[in-house]
């Protein structure tokens, strides 16, 4: 806890990091879109389930047969 008072709360010890700006629309439209996208499957994660169940089953019919052989 020490640290990350230090780190996030404590003073800026280097003079040039005080002329640093927040983030910019070119930079928090890309970080938005992650967000929703992780937002999204969170809430509906059944939308790319749909897509990856014919693969995992396919894996996993593989290895059974591997381990069998």
């Amino acid at each position: 806890l020490w640290m990350v008072r230090r780190v996030f709360y404590g003073p800026v010890q280097v003079a040039a990091l005080h002329t640093l700006e927040d983030l910019h629309y070119r930079e928090m439209l890309p970080l938005g879109l992650i967000g929703v996208a992780i937002l999204g499957l969170g809430c509906l994660p059944q939308v790319l389930m749909g897509y990856l169940t014919p693969s995992v089953q396919q894996l996993l019919t593989w290895s059974l047969v591997s381990k069998i052989i």
